[in-house]
């Protein structure tokens, strides 16, 4: 459990690492804004001259757009730090400063691209009608609609709400608002766009936890040595994942927007994503220095060495959200984004799981394995209980059941899959197995009780928070009935109007929520005499509640 109480803010008994903060900082914001000028400043004035052609007059529509997305974008970086380091890393406090800053800048978002949409300079199109019809019938206007939504959300959470599980559950919904955008780019028109938008958002995502967390441990108010040291190395691993789902998912959607190798070179967005890739192994270099000198030299109490690489690495990683934005402003070769049989990995791309749901999916198992590791260790040094032998494990059933109903509900996801069947089957038994099979499967796996079988304080953590009283709430029997029916019935909806197809997002939602809200439903409960309230049944009374109430088994 985090313990810090430091805020994310200015410290002022520690005058040069606010100075180093602040020049660190304003490096980085300087450095992306540059390096995206730099990139896409030729297509800006291409565009330019076409507008002189046709009369348009479009100010400083063109250098403002990429300007603003990388700011919103960086901002959300510094969000997910701020929220990260409340809830996992060194206990700092929430603020909203940063978050409606993250909302003025796509408030200007907004405005700079209602004026790119209209062709006309940002002052001229701040009208009522001009704004409203952007954010609610242009894709990326409802994109940055959504993404200011969620942001005042989280601004409210981090002014009324604390601790740690807040920050978490604030740091998946900052993490949410970055996503809209990006599915709308490019691959929202593309032909195969449900693989191409679901790498992308995972690509940003991973991104922006991995460049948060660094934010958040470099330029957020320094913790003592020995936290430092502690919020480093659990960062470690997660920034591990990060770096690993940003080059697989780069893999795939670099896969399926060139049309031969050849393109990384003798094309504008070849060369960018040619950059970027090379970024991308000098940071993997950064971390390979992190876990063989800069750990290691935590451990021991010295943080100059750490400090000073992860500095050098924030501003690579400036430079290369840079480069991310120019890539996005930079039209593929492959414009329509259709996967041909001479393209580079075909055959990978073209069957690919849903992305999204794969990765949640691989997070889940490895998750519930490493708890099933450690209840078997702990039952082996433990006495043995009633109705289990001393030394037995956790049951392999459970884990089968576990296994089995991530994997139907990936293959409940895929698209793909439904496309290959012309008669139509597959597409009304995938939303079926989404309601029914995989909540019987997730719940037979128990995961609450297996948590609390470890004995670990994360486990024991996220127990906690199905216990809490929203959960309870939530499996009250009319209200777990109620969500269960609404999400079959927008399930229905989905399938009969063909949304799958032509609305990735609706269909990536409609998927999981289906599937949780039948676990809500189907999770064992016991109703309590006092307030009516439903929650899961322990796997065992504790001791304290046993010497409380000695009649009760």
């Amino acid at each position: 459990m985090v313990t810090t109480t430091a805020a994310i803010g200015p410290d002022r008994t520690d005058r040069p690492h606010v100075r180093r903060r602040v020049v660190l900082g304003g490096a980085g914001v300087v450095l992306a804004a540059v390096v995206v000028l730099t990139v896409t400043a030729r297509d800006i004035r291409d565009n330019a001259r076409s507008a002189d052609v046709l009369g348009l007059d479009l100010g400083w529509a063109p250098w403002l757009v990429p300007v603003a997305g990388t700011a919103g974008t960086l901002s959300a970086v510094a969000v997910v730090g701020m929220l990260l380091s409340a809830a996992f890393l060194t206990g700092g406090r929430m603020w909203a400063t940063p978050v409606l800053v993250w909302t003025a800048v796509t408030a200007v978002r907004v405005c700079v691209g209602t004026a790119e949409v209209f062709g006309m300079p940002v002052l001229d199109v701040l009208r009522p009608r001009s704004l409203w019809f952007f954010v609610t019938e242009v894709a990326v206007g409802q994109a940055l609609l959504t993404t200011l939504v969620l942001t005042l959300v989280v601004a409210a959470g981090c002014r009324f709400l604390r601790g740690a599980d807040a920050a978490a559950v604030l740091t998946v919904l900052a993490v949410v608002a970055v996503l809209p955008p990006v599915a709308s780019g490019h691959a929202s028109s593309a032909g195969n766009h449900q693989v191409i938008t679901s790498a992308l958002m995972l690509h940003a995502a991973s991104a922006v936890v991995w460049t948060g967390g660094l934010v958040a441990l470099v330029l957020g108010v320094r913790p003592s040595r020995t936290d430092l040291a502690a919020a480093t190395t659990r960062f470690s691993l997660v920034a591990g994942w990060c770096f690993a789902i940003t080059v697989a998912t780069g893999v795939v959607s670099a896969a399926a927007r060139l049309d031969r190798w050849s393109d990384l070179v003798s094309t504008r967005y070849g060369v960018v994503l040619a950059a970027k890739v090379g970024a991308l192994a000098a940071l993997g270099a950064f971390g390979w220095w992190h876990r063989r000198r800069s750990l290691p030299a935590l451990a021991a109490g010295h943080t100059r060495v750490f400090l000073r690489v992860a500095g050098a690495e924030l501003l690579l990683l400036a430079a290369t959200m840079g480069l991310a934005a120019a890539l996005s402003r930079t039209a593929p070769p492959n414009e329509l984004g259709s996967i041909v049989f001479d393209a580079p990995l075909t055959p990978a791309v073209r069957w690919i799981p849903e992305p999204v749901l794969l990765a949640v999916a691989v997070v889940a198992v490895v998750a519930y394995l490493t708890a099933a590791r450690f209840a078997a260790a702990r039952a082996a040094a433990g006495p043995p209980a009633a109705g289990r032998p001393a030394g037995a494990g956790w049951s392999h059933r459970r884990t089968a059941a576990w296994v089995a109903g991530w994997s139907l509900l990936v293959a409940a996801g895929t698209v793909q899959f439904a496309q290959v069947d012309p008669s139509g089957t597959v597409t009304v038994l995938q939303p079926l197995v989404a309601a029914f099979a995989v909540p019987a499967l997730l719940v037979l796996g128990a995961p609450v009780r297996l948590a609390r079988a470890t004995g670990r304080a994360w486990a024991d953590r996220v127990a906690d928070a199905t216990e809490s009283r929203p959960m309870r709430l939530l499996r009250q029997p009319g209200v777990a009935l109620s969500l269960y029916l609404a999400a079959g019935f927008g399930t229905l909806l989905a399938v009969s109007g063909n949304w799958a197809a032509t609305r990735h997002g609706v269909h990536l939602l409609l998927t999981p929520a289906v599937a949780a809200a039948g676990c809500l439903f189907w999770s064992p409960a016991v109703r309590r005499p006092a307030t009516g309230m439903v929650v899961v049944r322990p796997s065992a009374p504790s001791a304290d509640s046993a010497e409380r109430s000695p009649g009760r088994g």
